[in-house]
């Protein structure tokens, strides 16, 4: 490591308060327990000629946290890091460790480790990947933090529980999923809400406080009755919140543009910025359209998108994939329909990409992993265009969106791999 703060910190993790086996970081050197003073009082670093100023008095944040010594080592082991790693200044971090020792907070300081606390708690997603916090990244790999008398478990509850009393809003648990509380720390600058979630639903559980979105900021407080059909509008940004029977939501885009569905618009069909829908007994659905082949009585669903009505569900008649030739046959769809061109299957793909959820109705994601469909577009004389739909989910935000490539794929194989969807212009019948 090249920063003077982290060399310092080797030495500064192992401060003890009542330390009997104290020693330097590289082994060279141990301390008795004399040389360490106890955990609510200044101390002198080993190995340093600089003293731990105790004199600094500042005013402590209205969310006082445990007086030092209730720690013990290890948590003032953790403690000493996290103030390290937020400030990359030793000696003033030096002097805000002496006052947390004695007054068991860091005085005006306080929220600002707590937010820096905070933004090193959690996972972040690049891509498909989630990138471990970096608490878990500094306590596994910097050096010398990795050479901690402290569990990761105890540091990661020592750093958490820091932030959650500062903020006032107490341990998360499944006592308390789903519940909104606001920051009570009177020196943050601004209101700050977070919600009791499990971060990571149907992968693994990993339930904590994380900041509340604008949804459950916005209905903070407000009731919304089971049988309570209503929209709200933010005042300062004017954004819409919908209350559907007991549940805040945001308003699907339909009813952004139109209203919410009420008995006196029941049957209307509205566009929307991705599908139509219908006002069907106070609640917009989607206009899913049940047809059936006349030629065997065959029942498929349809949905417009884009300006073509694609059929929801992959096409079936022998077979689930096929060649591209026998897609190609002028009765391989039903009278009227035909495969998409690869010009197609962009516009409707570009149209759904980044869009929570609303790709769920196509019905365009089969596992992990990758599918293929056939377009009409050939790429010479043994080949076609195939669309497909990238699928590596990683945590539950990244499980509700995919991306799509293009690709180019022999008209025949050894096996049949793609899957076929077939469309049609204008109203279907």
């Amino acid at each position: 490591m090249k920063k003077n703060w982290i060399a310092v910190l080797a030495i500064m993790l192992l401060v003890a308060c009542g330390d009997d086996n104290g020693s330097s970081a590289s082994g060279d050197e141990s301390f008795s327990s004399s040389e360490v003073k106890d955990s609510c009082s200044s101390s002198v670093i080993p190995g340093s000629d600089r003293e731990s100023s105790s004199s600094v008095k500042v005013s402590s944040s209205s969310v006082v946290g445990s007086c030092s010594s209730e720690l013990g080592e290890s948590g003032l082991e953790a403690i000493s890091a996290m103030a390290y790693y937020c400030v990359h200044d030793s000696a003033k971090v030096d002097s805000l460790l002496a006052i947390y020792k004695a007054d068991g907070n860091f005085g005006d300081m306080t929220t600002s480790f707590a937010d820096c606390a905070y933004r090193m708690s959690f996972d972040h997603l690049e891509g498909d990947v989630v990138v471990p916090s970096p608490l878990e990244m500094f306590y596994l790999n910097e050096k010398p933090y990795s050479n901690f008398k402290i569990s990761w478990v105890k540091f990661r509850e020592t750093i958490y529980k820091f932030w959650q009393d500062d903020f006032g809003v107490g341990p998360c648990n499944r006592d308390f999923e789903n519940v909104v509380k606001r920051n009570q720390d009177s020196l943050s600058e601004s209101p700050r809400y977070f919600i009791c979630t499990d971060r990571r639903p149907g992968y693994y559980s990993e339930i904590n406080w994380v900041s509340a979105s604008a949804l459950q900021v916005a209905t903070y407080g407000l009731e919304c009755d089971s049988s309570d059909y209503r929209s709200i509008t933010d005042s300062a940004g004017g954004s819409m919140y919908v209350c559907d029977r007991g549940d805040w939501r945001l308003p699907m885009d339909v009813e952004k543009e139109y209203g919410l569905c009420k008995a006196e618009n029941n049957g209307e069909v509205k566009a929307g910025e991705i599908y139509e829908y219908i006002c069907d007994s106070a609640s917009w659905k989607l206009n899913e359209l049940v047809l059936v082949d006349s030629s065997d009585n065959r029942e498929f669903r349809a949905l417009k998108i884009a300006g073509l009505y694609w059929m929801s569900e992959n096409f079936k008649t022998d077979s689930s994939r096929y060649f591209w030739n026998e897609v190609m046959d002028e009765n391989f769809c039903p009278k009227g329909w035909r495969i998409p061109s690869d010009k197609e299957w962009k516009s409707m793909l570009d149209t759904l990409r980044g869009v929570r959820a609303n790709e769920y109705p196509m019905n365009l994601i089969e596992g992990f992993g990758f599918v293929n469909w056939w377009s009409s577009t050939e790429y010479g004389a043994d080949s076609a265009v195939v669309f497909g739909i990238d699928y590596h989910p990683m945590d539950y935000a990244s499980s509700r969106k995919f991306t799509y490539h293009r690709g180019i794929q022999p008209k025949e194989s050894k096996y049949r791999y793609d899957y076929a969807r077939c469309v049609k212009d204008g109203p279907i019948q």
